[in-house]
């Protein structure tokens, strides 16, 4: 059964539809902006891939040119590889899914995502990016959303959500956030030598202009979504080796990572981690791994305080 829902965003109607097309995956959203228009899917494997440490999330983004209504021309006939313009937008949709997923999660995720029509107005990218996010929070795959993104810019001071070709050709300001009610989760764009705080309102400003977005991929999960799969928590590693650890990399790690010079930083934090490793290893013969984790996450704090 078809759910359709509709808001006006930036003065313009956004319309996420699921239920339509792509009947066959996990989760899929029409989304439409404006006259743009893109098919987001998601699809979840029903087992774990053995014997994988990471989790496999892959996301394609394409913009066929029947979205502007045109036919390749040249030698080539048909559509290539991705350009860079599809490969970013994959990584821009990829880093805003990825840090919402459990890390312990090793079944194998697809988000595809097609550019259907493109209005010449709007931006597709940032359409693309609510769809998979509504797609993927339709699923079954444990996945800590919703998730909104929004394109912010500024024009003669004033800040303006997902601007237009022609508006963002006289911004400062090109940023892309995603994020949730509570925290911002990605950020990637650029400024024009604009100061801080005025950066600090464009993020205040973003979290107000997507709760709409928000609310309205949480009422189409109510409607349409799917039970989460539940993904068991690692076991704690033991106090004991977190002790360990946090005592040796507080004298060489984080003295090896204050030091000023780049290429002395960098080669004394290597070697002081392999001698964490190689010391700790011996004492604990099977919790290599447990070991690293520990040690980026200290080095992950570190730099955090250092930059605060």
């Amino acid at each position: 059964m078809a759910e359709k829902l509709s808001i006006q965003f930036a003065d313009r109607p956004f319309t996420l539809t699921t239920g339509q097309l792509a009947t066959q995956a996990d989760g899929a959203v029409l989304a439409q902006y404006g006259e743009t228009v893109v098919l987001a899917a998601c699809v979840m494997a029903r087992k774990d891939i053995e014997g994988k440490d990471f989790f496999p999330l892959l996301v394609d983004y394409r913009e066929r040119t029947y979205a502007a209504g045109k036919i390749p021309g040249g030698f080539f006939k048909r559509e290539g590889k991705q350009r860079d313009k599809e490969v970013l937008c994959s990584r821009l949709i990829d880093r805003s899914l990825r840090p919402l997923f459990p890390e312990t999660l090793r079944r194998e995720i697809q988000v595809d995502v097609s550019v259907l029509c493109a209005d010449g107005v709007n931006d597709p990218d940032v359409v693309a990016l609510n769809a998979a996010a509504a797609a993927v929070h339709l699923t079954q795959a444990p996945f800590a959303g919703p998730v909104a993104a929004i394109r912010v810019a500024r024009i003669d001071g004033q800040l303006i959500a997902n601007p237009t070709f022609e508006q963002s050709a006289k911004s400062d300001i090109d940023l892309v956030i995603t994020a949730n009610d509570k925290k911002i989760v990605m950020i990637e764009g650029s400024a024009n030598q604009v100061p801080e705080a005025e950066i600090q309102a464009a993020f205040e400003f973003a979290q107000r202009e997507i709760a709409p977005l928000l609310a309205m991929m949480e009422t189409l999960r109510s409607k349409a979504g799917k039970a989460k799969v539940e993904v068991p928590e690692p076991p704690a590693p033991p106090a004991e080796l977190v002790k360990a650890v946090k005592a040796a990399a507080s004298t060489t790690l984080k003295a090896a990572m204050q030091n000023s010079d780049k290429l002395a930083r960098e080669a004394g934090t290597e070697a002081a981690k392999a001698s964490i490793k190689k010391d700790l290893g011996a004492k604990f013969p099977e919790a290599d791994k447990a070991i690293g984790g520990l040690i980026a996450e200290f080095e992950w704090e570190t730099v955090r305080d250092m930059i605060i």
